[in-house]
């Protein structure tokens, strides 16, 4: 799948169950709820299907941020930046090198159970990645689009606490593009669709909560969250 068609594919997705999830929402309305600023910081590992038919696993680390405002009874949007750097040491182009450059994404959560024990909901989400290098002579630049769709439910054994676990069905595309004593484009895609997740948000105070989640399929890492309401 191209990188063009990701935000398309994503923001279909966004319109078509957004409609649904209001209408199934059994929550109360949180029309009055702040909104939630979030520092984020993550690890993780994805292999990467290149069309010159090699693989490559890629390390990224991210140090973002994101801001959730309710939009309307069960549905909350969010927005998220940041800085991102990325290691492949077994990608003979990158060798040596570190890109490093941001990300900035969107994304659409339908709440559609919200009881004083369980929770359950449906995101879907996209990102637009671009780093770059600069080695003698040369310019590397890798941009990428990712779009997503999660499931989550989520278990709370006591008032400040909430367990959750969840499935993921996500795509990327993207390019690999050298500039200057060698010029060439590759495309990459990922290796594999599938993953899950699970992790915990702790309550902290009323208004601030931090959070702990880890990834496993499709990503393999840890995030970590600093979240405050306001």
């Amino acid at each position: 799948m191209r990188p063009r068609t990701l935000p398309c594919l994503c923001l279909l997705l966004i319109l078509t169950t957004a409609p649904a999830i209001a209408d199934t929402y059994h929550g109360p309305d949180l029309g009055d709820r702040p909104a939630d600023f979030a520092l984020r910081i993550a690890h993780s590992d994805v292999r990467l299907r290149y069309d010159d038919g090699t693989v490559h696993k890629a390390t990224v680390d991210r140090l973002g941020v994101s801001l959730t405002q309710h939009l309307s009874p069960g549905l909350h949007g969010t927005l998220s930046a940041g800085y991102e750097g990325m290691t492949q040491s077994d990608n003979p182009v990158l060798a040596g090198q570190s890109p490093s450059g941001y990300y900035g994404g969107v994304a659409l959560r339908g709440q559609l159970l919200s009881g004083t024990y369980l929770d359950a909901a449906l995101s879907a989400h996209y990102t637009y990645h671009r780093l770059e290098a600069t080695p003698t002579g040369q310019d590397i630049t890798l941009s990428w689009h990712q779009a997503w769709a999660d499931v989550v439910a989520g278990l709370h054994p006591q008032s400040r606490l909430r367990l959750y676990a969840g499935a993921r069905y996500g795509v990327i595309g993207g390019d690999q593009r050298l500039s200057g004593t060698v010029n060439r484009t590759t495309g990459f895609q990922q290796d594999r669709h599938t993953g899950y997740f699970a992790g915990l948000d702790w309550e902290v105070d009323p208004t601030g909560h931090i959070g702990l989640r880890v990834d496993a399929g499709q990503f393999r890492g840890v995030e970590m969250s600093f979240a405050r309401r306001f």
